[in-house]
């Protein structure tokens, strides 16, 4: 369904992303696992062209036979919301606090169908967010961003991101900004959106906890580059890359034992990056890996690493 090919975006003359590859099949969940500022979300928004400061200057965004890259700015519209759906970090900032949630059902409809009507879309908002098990509908139609939770807005965003029956969903950091208990949540209600309507997802996040129970595939994320690439069991329990190795040793354990911190800082996008990024921070790090960019290496059909010195 989407198949990126060697991305690489820049903001001015910087490059953000560099060389990104990886493809979401249908029905799949596909999460960006990785530090904060290595360019996931930049990644995530370049699908859309959705950030007006950042430039595709390479590569291929392939959705359903089109590329992307190659549609202006009109065409692009016409997918956003319809075929390809986006939940944003913080649901309550991306909604228009002057509106309650049922003109945002209607309006995410109405923007690709002007001959939509209220009282048609609010049913058919009912039927999903039911069948998405979200209770009390009729309170949280009449009801404002505001005076809604944080999990609750989220969910809803999922709800209304549903309407169009897009084919794919697009997720920044979808649970990051809400408690354990909001996060399970939304995590529940990203699967029961995979169940009920076989929809495809690539979603972006830090938190390897979310890739466990979310993900089919995951992609390792750091400087811009992906690292490795495989099944959440692959990348779980048998990961290839210096860096995936270190990210799951800093998840803290329920045993209480405290996690390994990773040294050093991430890598500054001033600039580019001849080799391996994660080499200034990498124990096994060689002369090569900071000369050259590492060959991909193919460890199973699923399951590929970017490495010149991994233990393979």
């Amino acid at each position: 369904m989407l198949d990126i090919n060697n991305l690489s975006v820049y903001y001015g003359k910087t490059r953000v992303v560099r060389n990104l590859s990886l493809k979401v099949n249908d029905g799949e969940i596909v999460c960006i696992v990785g530090e904060s500022g290595c360019g996931k979300s930049t990644a995530l928004k370049s699908v859309l062209m959705l950030d007006k400061n950042a430039s595709v200057k390479s590569g291929s965004i392939i959705f359903n036979g089109k590329d992307i890259t190659k549609l202006n700015s009109a065409q692009v519209r016409q997918i956003r919301g319809l075929e390809i759906a986006m939940i944003f970090q913080n649901a309550f900032l991306s909604m228009d606090p002057t509106k309650t949630i049922g003109h945002l059902f209607y309006e995410t409809v109405k923007a690709h169908n002007k001959k939509a009507k209220k009282e048609e879309c609010l049913k058919k908002a009912e039927d999903i967010m039911k069948k998405l098990r979200l209770w009390e509908t009729e309170r949280i139609f009449t009801s404002y961003p505001f005076e809604l939770s944080g999990g609750m807005c989220q969910r809803t965003a999922i709800a209304a991101a549903m309407m169009n029956t897009p084919q794919l969903i697009l997720a920044d950091e979808p649970t990051s900004a809400l408690d354990v208990t909001a996060q399970a949540q939304v995590i529940r209600l990203l699967k029961q959106v995979k169940e009920n309507y076989n929809t495809s997802m690539l979603i972006v996040t830090h938190n390897m906890g979310v890739v466990a129970n979310l993900a089919d595939k995951a992609a390792v994320m750091y400087g811009g580059s992906i690292m490795e690439f495989g099944s959440t069991d692959d990348i779980i329990n048998n990961p290839a890359h210096p860096y995936t190795k270190a990210l799951i040793k800093a998840v803290p354990e329920m045993n209480g034992k405290i996690p390994e911190a990773i040294e050093g800082l991430p890598p500054e996008f001033n600039d580019d990056i001849s080799g391996c990024p994660f080499a200034p921070r990498c124990s096994m790090a060689k002369d090569i890996c900071y000369k050259k960019f590492p060959e991909k290496i193919v460890l199973s059909e699923n399951h590929t690493v970017y490495c010149n010195c991994c233990s393979l």
